[in-house]
């Protein structure tokens, strides 16, 4: 990536955030690894005592935050107590040429938890601070949805005659079937907290309606994601 002429630092994390790689300033030692954090709606912020560590753009309302090294506690734990109250993620830890990447990565666990209903007891301006480590396939899984639908129709299919309570409860079978180890109707109703056996009038079902697919190694593969990513929907939704 070409560079660019950035004398300052306050010049320099904005094209780092965009993915653009430019001279870095003089006063700031080039980290082997950074992460993104963005702090929602901050208006003016700052951590204390850490003006010379932090590179900081401002977002509209938000404030994104290039923190280098970003191991647990140290600098990321004073970003934490300084955003207390506030809506913060912070994206994974990257090469600095893919700071873009962990800014995309908090930017859409931000979108997903806006999408999604607040937890009981917790408010909408109630502050949290996120680790998007915590959540990477997930959203893998729903940036790529659109894919995630036509593959389950393909894998799910079966279940669009049914009532769609029959259908969910099969469907979290199946997925309990394809996570189990030995693939046994105990292992499945320990993993559902139902008795053994419902589950196996559930896996006798789930053999009606799959028949050979269910020990073909391609349709296991595939019929997970797709459960998965099924789940997601259902719960934004």
């Amino acid at each position: 990536m070409p560079p660019c002429e950035c004398p300052s630092r306050s010049t320099f994390a904005a094209p780092v955030a965009a993915g653009t790689w430019p001279t870095k300033p003089a006063n700031w030692a080039l980290p082997g690894a950074v992460a993104c954090v963005v702090v929602r709606s901050a208006g003016h912020f700052s951590v204390s005592g850490a003006d010379g560590e932090l590179l900081t753009v401002n977002r509209g309302s938000d404030v994104v935050l290039i923190v280098p090294e970003p191991e647990p506690g140290g600098l990321i734990g004073r970003v934490r107590a300084a955003a207390r109250g506030r809506v913060t993620v912070v994206g994974p830890a990257v090469p600095v040429h893919e700071a873009w990447l962990s800014l995309q990565c908090a930017r859409l666990a931000l979108d997903r938890r806006a999408e999604q209903p607040a937890a009981p007891g917790v408010e909408p301006g109630d502050g949290v601070f996120l680790h998007v480590d915590d959540e990477l396939t997930e959203l893998h899984l729903l940036r790529g949805a659109p894919i995630g639908q036509l593959l389950g129709r393909w894998v799910l299919g079966v279940f669009a005659d049914l009532p769609p309570g029959r259908a969910t409860r099969l469907a979290e079978t199946l997925d309990a079937l394809l996570m189990s180890w030995g693939r046994t109707a105990p292992e499945v109703a320990q993993a559902l907290g139902i008795h053994p056996q419902t589950a196996r009038k559930r896996l006798r079902r789930l053999e009606e309606l799959f028949g050979d697919r269910l020990a073909d190694p391609r349709f296991r593969f595939e019929a997970l994601p797709a459960l998965r990513t099924h789940a997601l929907r259902a719960n934004a939704g």
